[in-house]
């Protein structure tokens, strides 16, 4: 897309936003606790975590972000009845968008999938609430000045409307989930994690992509950011693995219902991630089918593409922090 256009998009959004925004605040404080769970989706960057959001989409069984709703991200409960209105057959009886058909699907670039109905981040909608782009550790006043329950009646007033529990990556607030989940009272979170080797790779790989350079920071920021930003891209990179990690499985003991998910087990066996996820759902009184229908298996990214000199340098920079916190260079089943 044309800068031009994005201008147009950005436009268009903001006389949208004028005009329904209003309309969801007042409409979004009757929306209070629901009876559908929200699933929250939590890791690093480049851990899995967009595979994870496509496929608990494709089993129909879970509202989630679409690109059709991220327009809307504003005024969340407006866009999710017009993407009712718009996309399921149930609401077109005579057929008359059947030209719109869309679905969830498994392609992505750096966290994006295309398709009205693709899954999509939706970050707009949690920079509405929280004032940082990149999702980062907030400080104790940051966290104060969030509207933690504002947030949390958006996302509810999504489920009113699909009647579905609602599940979206919440990276955004993952180094502060205490202060989400006061609010979220039915929440289970979903950590999802890979190789070290591996996912250090894709990052690196991924600043390339995205900056064309692999000196400029991308993607999430844990506390520890100042410090990083002095080290070598190596070291970074590293430590955004190391401390991204940490943080989560610090919170994840604080949390009832939090399930820790490697990579590669679930590419193996989506079914058993589905099974956990079943009984922690009915832990929180709400049912899904026993019977798994989902895809079968995943094909696990894993292939090395840096030279071994750049692997090596990544993997003793992973060390070194490893070291630094005094702890052993294993994460889980996520040998160096």
């Amino acid at each position: 897309m044309t800068e031009h256009n994005y201008s147009q998009l950005e436009h268009v959004i903001a006389q949208l936003s004028a005009l329904l925004g209003p309309v969801q605040k007042q409409q979004q404080v009757h929306h209070q606790q629901t009876q559908w769970p929200t699933i929250l989706i939590v890791g690093a960057p480049r851990s899995g975590t967009t595979l994870m959001l496509q496929w608990l989409a494709s089993l129909g069984l879970f509202a989630y972000p679409s690109n059709v709703l991220n327009r809307f991200a504003y005024a969340p409960h407006i866009g999710a009845l017009v993407q009712r209105m718009l996309f399921e057959q149930q609401c077109d009886p005579s057929g008359d968008f059947t030209d719109l058909r869309s679905t969830v699907n498994f392609n992505s670039d750096l966290g994006k999938s295309r398709g009205a109905l693709a899954t999509c981040e939706f970050q707009h909608f949690f920079r509405q609430y929280i004032h940082h782009y990149m999702p980062t550790h907030l400080s104790k006043e940051e966290v104060a000045a969030v509207d933690w329950q504002g947030m949390c009646q958006g996302l509810f007033s999504i489920q009113d409307v699909f009647e579905k529990p609602f599940v979206t990556k919440a990276m955004m607030a993952q180094f502060n989930l205490a202060s989400l989940c006061r609010y979220l009272k039915s929440a289970v979170i979903i950590h999802c994690h890979r190789s070290v080797k591996h996912n250090m790779q894709s990052i690196l790989l991924a600043r390339e992509q995205y900056h064309g350079c692999r000196e400029q920071w991308w993607s999430v920021k844990p506390k520890q950011y100042q410090q990083l930003a002095t080290m070598d891209y190596f070291h970074q990179v590293a430590g955004q693995v190391f401390y991204t990690n940490r943080s989560i499985r610090a919170q994840l003991g604080q949390l009832s219902h939090a399930l820790d998910i490697d990579y590669d087990e679930f590419c193996q066996a989506p079914e058993s991630l589905y099974q956990q996820l079943r009984q922690t759902l009915a832990s929180l009184d709400y049912q899904i089918p026993e019977q798994y229908s989902g895809v079968k298996q995943f094909h696990a990214k894993q292939k090395q593409v840096l030279s071994d000199t750049d692997m090596s340098r990544l993997l003793n920079a992973y060390q070194f922090h490893c070291r630094a916190n005094d702890c052993n260079p294993v994460v889980g089943s996520n040998v160096l």
